[in-house]
């Protein structure tokens, strides 16, 4: 896996979910109980986050912890070998989050 995509990608997701849900980082901090530079700083791909923090910051989206994970290890599968910017994966990423929630009926 190319150095530092798997922190990468998990930011580019919690990015496109918090999107299409309309809010900012600010109110998402909110939302999960913390700050909004610790979003700021998972988002951009440089901070490490814990398991168990993945079931937090997917609350707010109304996706469960496993469903989840299973589509982080998905976008790990797809994007974690390759060369990419970060623009170009957050928008690939985007466009993923946005097929699931088509699909899992997440909509609003």
């Amino acid at each position: 896996m190319v150095k530092n995509n798997q922190y990468r990608i998990v930011g580019c997701i919690i990015r496109a979910f918090r999107l299409s849900r309309g809010i900012d980082q600010a109110e998402y901090a909110k939302q999960i109980g913390t700050s909004q530079s610790w979003v700021s700083r998972i988002e951009s791909g440089h901070r490490f986050m814990w398991l168990h923090q993945l079931d937090v910051v997917s609350r707010p989206f109304g996706v469960d912890n496993p469903a989840f994970c299973s589509f982080i290890l998905e976008c790990f599968r797809e994007y974690g070998q390759k060369e990419i910017s970060h623009s170009d994966l957050q928008l690939r990423v985007l466009d993923k989050v946005k097929a699931f929630i088509e699909a899992n009926g997440l909509n609003g």
